[in-house]
Formats: structure tokens, sequence, C-alpha cells
């Protein structure tokens, strides 16, 4: 099998969702949405993006080297009872563990099989 494909099987066992592996380009159209989307101030408070913006639209500003980019979904419902949800306003992400680092856990076992599999 090849490494793409042992690379997906391992994030499906590590429990994400969806994984998909794309040729690693620049695009000049996503750095002109991503203007945009700052321009509109749909950022919110997250003013780092802004001030990243030029390695945020170009891989290869902030990964000169890239050659395929990886990426992963990880649902997080966690099954609390819908009819709950109708009288609270509670995002269904604050009812688990803190996501931020669930998903950095896993993917950081996902890049020690990924170095594993390229050194053997």
């Amino acid at each position: 099998m090849n490494l793409s494909h042992n690379i997906k099987q391992k994030a499906f066992e590590l429990g994400f969702s969806k994984i998909g592996i794309a040729k690693a380009q620049f695009y000049e159209s996503d750095k002109l949405n991503l203007n945009h989307w700052l321009e509109n101030g749909y950022h919110g408070s997250m003013d780092w993006i802004s001030r990243r913006k030029e390695e945020k639209s170009d891989i290869f500003k902030y990964y000169p080297n890239a050659k395929s980019v990886i990426s992963v979904a990880l649902n997080y419902f966690t099954g609390h009872a819908k009819d709950y949800f109708s009288d609270h306003k509670i995002s269904n992400y604050a009812w688990g563990d803190d996501y931020h680092t669930l998903l950095k856990s896993k993917l950081h076992t996902l890049l020690d099989y990924i170095k594993n599999c390229d050194n053997n």
C-alpha cells in the first residue's frame, strides 16, 4: 500500500472523520479571498490572522518546501440531547474537552506516524 493510504488509515484510527491529501499549491484566488474576508471583519477578534495574512494565504511562505497538504476533520458532536439545545444556546463543541487540545494531540500522533513511515 502507498504512503497516502497508510496516512489516511492512521487518521481514521485516531478518530478523524475525514481526511484529504492534496498537492501543495499557491492560488492567487485564495489570497484574494482571505483579504476580502479580513476586510469585511469576518475574523472577529482573531487579529493574529490579519497580522499573518501573507503566510496564511501562501503555504510556501509558511512552509517553503511543502509538497502536500493534509486536511483532517473531527466531528465533535457529543450526543447531548437535541431538546436541551432548543432552550439553551450552547455550542456543541463546548460540551466536551477543549477541542484545541484534543486536535493537537491527535495531529501530533499522526505527525509522529508520518515521520516514522518516512524513515522506514
